[in-house]
């Protein structure tokens, strides 16, 4: 019990020190519509992480009233010069990006967290995505932000961690088997990444 407490309040610290993120934001006489939103390269071991955030961005960006490239067409372009992963495309110069694709604003992510971690006396869900868009017309960097949500759930006593435990369990085999995990927080994340990109 004594291991316990003193896990605990490190984790309390831990959350309480959460860094903050000062985002880019130079949309000024940026007239683009078109936006080709890039695979998201995944630092995380979830496979599924990239495909999950990329996809509500592209809903995202629909809503603001952009207008993005189907992502099929997207993938079906960058793979006619190779690319099949965005961890691929730190390698890509941009004009080769705006032969291919032409006018708009490239959108790249990056997955840096996606964890779902179930100790028994702690049960942790965390998302972080850093993106940046940049514009074809001049490669500038007109947005770069990171955003992350955090979920920690603490118990103090062994059967009401027991029961976490269990339930957590059952939650993250369901989620895996809708191929949906921590839907939650990743639209969170989504909707705090777009909460400084102007609307159309």
């Amino acid at each position: 019990m004594k291991r316990n407490f003193f896990l605990i309040s490190f984790l309390l610290v831990s959350l309480s020190c959460a860094p903050r993120y000062n985002a880019v934001v130079n949309f000024r006489g940026a007239g683009f519509r078109q936006v080709i939103v890039l695979p998201f390269e995944n630092q995380t071991t979830d496979m599924r992480a990239q495909q999950l955030l990329r996809k509500k961005i592209y809903t995202r960006f629909f809503r603001h009233g952009y207008l993005p490239l189907p992502l099929k067409t997207v993938d079906g372009k960058l793979k006619e010069i190779g690319i099949t992963d965005g961890g691929q495309l730190r390698a890509v110069n941009l004009k080769e990006l705006k032969k291919l694709f032409g006018e708009g604003a490239l959108f790249y992510g990056t997955v840096e967290e996606f964890t779902f971690q179930n100790l028994g006396f702690i049960i942790r869900k965390k998302v972080k995505l850093s993106v940046k868009m940049v514009d074809l017309s001049n490669f500038e960097t007109v947005y770069e932000n990171t955003a992350q949500k955090k979920d920690t759930k603490i118990y103090t006593s062994k059967e009401e961690a027991k029961k976490a435990f269990i339930r957590a369990s059952a939650v993250k085999l369901l989620s895996n088997m809708l191929n949906s995990p921590m839907v939650r927080l990743s639209e969170i994340v989504v909707r705090r990444i777009f909460d400084k990109i102007p609307r159309k």
